[in-house]
């Protein structure tokens, strides 16, 4: 009992220990994609906003739902912005206004 215990502890241990490093490579990927980001000219930018909508519209259902979620409690106000942008709702008749020819008398 207390052998396997100890093994358990030892175990765990070097699991925090080895989670460690990868916890600080995450925050440095994070820190190099956001410079990376600043860089670039509102070309590549829109390039890389029409690729990731691309894969996010390849996603299935629920893969779409997890990453909205995920995008939620990493971005909590860009999140609630979203969410008010699609609860209003468009005019109704605006875009059919412009789009109809005028009368011809």
């Amino acid at each position: 009992m207390k052998k396997t215990l100890i093994a358990a502890l030892v175990a765990l241990s070097t699991g925090l220990f080895a989670l460690a490093p990868v916890h600080a490579a995450t925050d440095e990927h994070r820190e190099a994609m956001k410079e990376k980001w600043q860089k670039m000219t509102p070309e590549e930018k829109a390039a890389a906003k029409e690729k990731m909508k691309a894969r996010y519209d390849a996603m299935p259902p629920e893969q779409q739902a997890a990453a909205k979620k995920r995008f939620a409690e990493r971005h909590p106000m860009a999140a609630e912005n979203a969410q008010a942008k699609a609860a209003t709702p468009a005019p109704a008749n605006a875009p059919a206004a412009a789009a109809a020819p005028a009368p011809v008398k």
